[in-house]
């Protein structure tokens, strides 16, 4: 760089170099920027991007031909990786107006309505008498809670309180193993093409067609699907809804699977500021989805869920740390116990200097005895004296189980009463 690019690198610029509002690329000089309503600068990509997201949200019928349509050309199309197949969105209305043409239409085209079979029977009545294929399909997300897309600080808007804690949750979830689940997961006996293929279409019709229903009854006002389909999904939302949401999704899901043991789904939540770029939000979801695939608890592997860092196994873990963390935050609620309580807790996960799940700082053994031995005095209430004297047993005991609760886990049960403090905490604050 010092040879060949010199004086770009030390020579003082304008420093009216634009750069794209969304992704954050340089727009060359030689380019033009564009706007897109409140949004500019962006690149013609960005912009194409969004005004093919705003349609996908408002679109009844996909239609797919291998050749361009003429009398489509004013409606949304694309034509993926130029591979000859276009893809036009259409509400019902705008199909209805060139109904005629359709059926006079030499090359068969394909029309699919998303996620309902409202009016199906009117749409085969439109298309009878042409060459076209009419048929259904499920799409994850083309809904909003609320009449327009919300930004990503009203998903996380509470109240006015200055200190209610807002932040996006990004969430990515998959299912687990599902190479091993194609490769032996069916009898080399009854392997064929068409139980492969019903397998596949089986996972999408949960990703993209129940996963809707879920989202529905789940504050659909505080979330938005960003992407579900096939075995995955990306949602954002307020950091709590996308917790709920991941746990009703791992819930339906294992009833969807008769409670298979072999069919398992694994994800990640990260915590953001709202006005974090959401790209490099999606990178940061990715590492704790990857966090929990890569989690063994005991004999158990990836069937995990990472959340503040912390992959908890959805069997064995998450229940007990979830549980710890509602009966900490009801005591607090009831003023049965301080903040003081969590900040010492917290406080005592940091000096302990945790190594390989073992407290290698032994002065934090006293401190506990000593900080919980003072706040247990001066507690009134019988239930948070038993809580204060479970923290007490079980880290200096070194023991196997949460609140008196037997739990597998290769973590330290201060590991685990720290993270359902803060997982409390963040509640309290975000709640206020």
């Amino acid at each position: 760089m010092m040879e060949d690019d010199y004086k770009r690198f030390f020579t003082p610029q304008s420093g009216l170099n634009k750069f794209d509002c969304i992704s954050g690329e340089e727009i060359p000089a030689n380019e033009q920027s564009y706007r897109e309503g409140d949004l500019s600068p962006l690149r013609y990509i960005t912009k194409e991007q969004i005004i093919l997201g705003h349609k996908l949200r408002d679109f009844d019928l996909l239609i797919i031909s291998e050749s361009e349509v003429p009398y489509l050309a004013d409606k949304c199309s694309v034509e993926p990786a130029q591979l000859g197949f276009h893809y036009y969105l259409l509400k019902q209305e705008e199909l209805i107006k060139v109904k005629d043409k359709i059926c006079f239409e030499k090359e068969p085209l394909t029309i699919l309505q998303a996620n309902t079979s409202k009016d199906g029977d009117n749409l085969v009545k439109i298309i009878e008498n042409s060459n076209s294929i009419y048929g259904l399909f499920y799409y994850g997300g083309n809904e909003l809670g609320c009449t327009r897309i919300p930004t990503f600080e009203e998903l996380c808007h509470k109240s006015d309180t200055d200190n209610a804690f807002r932040r996006l949750g990004v969430l990515r979830m998959d299912v687990d193993n599902l190479g091993r689940i194609f490769q032996a997961g069916i009898n080399p006996q009854y392997t064929s093409l068409s139980r492969y293929a019903t397998l596949s279409r089986s996972f999408d019709y949960f990703f993209s067609g129940y996963l809707n229903e879920i989202w529905r009854e789940t504050d659909p006002s505080k979330s938005i699907i960003i992407y579900s389909g096939g075995d995955d999904l990306f949602i954002v939302g307020s950091w709590e809804k996308t917790v709920e949401i991941a746990k009703r999704i791992r819930e339906d899901f294992r009833k969807y699977t008769c409670n298979n043991p072999n069919l398992t789904i694994s994800g990640g939540v990260a915590l953001l500021s709202p006005k974090f770029p959401i790209m490099k939000g999606a990178e940061e979801s990715a590492i704790e989805e990857d966090r929990a695939k890569k989690h063994q608890c005991m004999e158990l592997e990836k069937n995990s869920f990472a959340l503040l860092n912390t992959a908890l196994n959805w069997d064995e873990e998450f229940p007990a740390v979830e549980a710890l963390k509602n009966e900490i935050k009801e005591l607090h609620i009831d003023d049965a116990i301080k903040s003081s309580f969590i900040s010492k807790v917290l406080r005592h996960r940091t000096n302990a200097e945790i190594d390989s799940h073992k407290i290698t700082n032994f002065k934090t053994y006293w401190m506990i005895a000593y900080d919980m031995g003072r706040m247990k005095n001066r507690s009134k209430d019988v239930q948070a004296k038993e809580l204060i004297n479970q923290y007490i047993k079980e880290i200096c005991g070194n023991s196997s189980c949460l609140n008196n609760k037997t739990i597998k886990s290769y973590y330290h049960p201060l590991e685990l009463w720290a993270l359902a403090c803060r997982w409390a905490e963040l509640e309290l604050r975000t709640n206020k």
